[in-house]
């Protein structure tokens, strides 16, 4: 039986996570999603309530997981001029919560979550080895 390596640097593991469920319906947004949200850390995903397709996952390292959701469905012009993701019916996705202790806890966790998932809206895959190699505009 051939073990599997560790990985060198495991991702954080979430405080507590929230699984796929409902963001917004009959005109409210999911009050616990809402209130696990307000004030925290974390890394979300949305889908596609119908097919499952995982469309987008983002991190909040500054505390305002609630604002930098609802951001995707409210700034459409703003989020679009800079390349950012945005959908027109935030009833059609649910959302998923990971909740980290620390800002840096959720920016590792993104990385994470989005080399597992593959997001369908993704610039890029962290650690992908064209990455490796990129030089810095500047």
């Amino acid at each position: 039986m051939k073990l599997r390596e560790p990985r060198p640097n495991p991702a954080p593991k979430p405080t507590r996570t929230i699984r796929w469920t409902w963001f917004y319906r009959n005109g409210e947004y999911n009050p616990a999603i809402r209130s696990a949200a307000r004030g925290a850390n974390g890394v979300y995903g949305f889908r596609e309530r119908k097919s499952g397709i995982i469309l987008y996952i983002g991190e909040s390292h500054t505390g305002r997981l609630w604002k930098t959701m609802i951001r995707h469905f409210h700034a459409l012009d703003s989020f679009e001029e800079v390349g950012e993701w945005t959908h027109e019916n935030r009833s059609s996705v649910q959302v998923k919560l990971w909740l980290t202790r620390t800002g840096d806890d959720a920016v590792e966790l993104e990385a994470d979550r989005i080399r597992r998932h593959r997001p369908l809206m993704v610039e890029r895959i962290p650690g992908d080895e064209e990455d490796e190699d990129e030089e810095a505009p500047f």
